[in-house]
């Protein structure tokens, strides 16, 4: 339940649809006109948060649906193999995040990297208690430190070396 949560979190009902600014590559979809606009930008290789940017500087916006609902389900994983995945996402993350960014943005992401996993914590929480499962999310407390702690020392190593 904790890998739902700093996944997938935002995203389980109750979720009230209408317009957000961000959404995640889980259940996403696009119209032929966004999709030829960005082709440039996925061809080799899709990350949302680029696509993402380049639709709403061109005005466009982005919306989440609580109609279409998705079914996720994985093989079992262990624990080592979760933080793993969750610190590698995390580097892929952080690399697409500063890949457009000045040196000087950049080191201003680098030293505010500390603040990173508390507001992932204070973010999840929220949603959590929002949906009514706030008793759940503390119980699922110590998982979702331990891979927020390695999204995050992923995301930083992706600003600091700006490789995917």
């Amino acid at each position: 339940w904790a890998f739902y949560v700093t996944d997938f979190g935002r995203y389980g009902l109750p979720l009230e649809s209408g317009k957000v600014g961000w959404v995640s590559d889980v259940n996403v979809s696009y119209s032929r006109e966004a999709l030829e606009k960005t082709r440039h930008l996925w061809k080799e290789r899709f990350h949302e948060m680029l696509v993402h940017r380049f639709l709403e500087s061109q005005g466009e916006e982005l919306f989440l649906s609580n109609e279409l609902i998705v079914y996720h389900s994985r093989p079992p994983i262990s624990l080592g193999a979760l933080l793993k995945e969750r610190f590698d996402w995390g580097i892929l993350f952080g690399y697409v995040r500063v890949i457009q960014l000045s040196r000087t943005q950049r080191i201003v992401f680098i030293l505010a990297s500390p603040l990173i996993p508390i507001v992932l914590w204070i973010r999840h929480g929220a949603i959590q208690v929002s949906k009514g499962r706030g008793l759940r999310y503390i119980a699922a407390l110590p998982f979702v430190l331990m891979l927020t702690t390695a999204w995050t020392l992923g995301e930083v190593w992706g600003y600091i070396t700006q490789r995917p």
